[in-house]
């Protein structure tokens, strides 16, 4: 989730998996079974910050050997989210993130970018 003016970002201070713990990354989780990508975004987003948004854009897919992530974006009002889970959410301003997993290094840019419309990423 960005900011209306798109110049901050909701994050949340991952501990699980182990490969995130101590890193920071978008709220999101897995799809439960008989459960589409959009629906399980908007759960996921309601169960770790306790704000209930509907208005997911669909942004893009990684797309691994053993995983498929499919990403949503939005434009809102972060400061609504809060902490409700053992893992702590936070608002910051995109010029100064936190350690984020890696490839939210070119995602958050390219999602902000007008001129990109969708992304499809193979991942090795």
């Amino acid at each position: 989730m960005f900011s209306k003016f798109r110049n901050n970002v909701l994050l949340i201070e991952k501990k699980r998996p182990a490969w995130q713990r101590g890193q920071w990354n978008g709220v999101g989780g897995k799809v439960e079974k008989d459960e589409i990508p959009f629906a399980a975004m908007e759960r996921e987003f309601s169960e770790e910050t306790g704000y209930h948004f509907h208005q997911w854009e669909f942004a893009g897919i990684l797309d691994g050997e053993d995983f498929v992530v499919t990403v949503y974006k939005c434009f809102s009002n972060p400061w609504h989210a809060k902490t409700v889970t053992d893992e702590k959410v936070s608002v910051f301003n995109i010029r100064k993130l936190p350690l984020v997993i890696p490839n939210l290094v070119w995602m958050i840019p390219m999602m902000l970018d007008t001129s990109t419309e969708n992304f499809q990423v193979k991942v090795a």
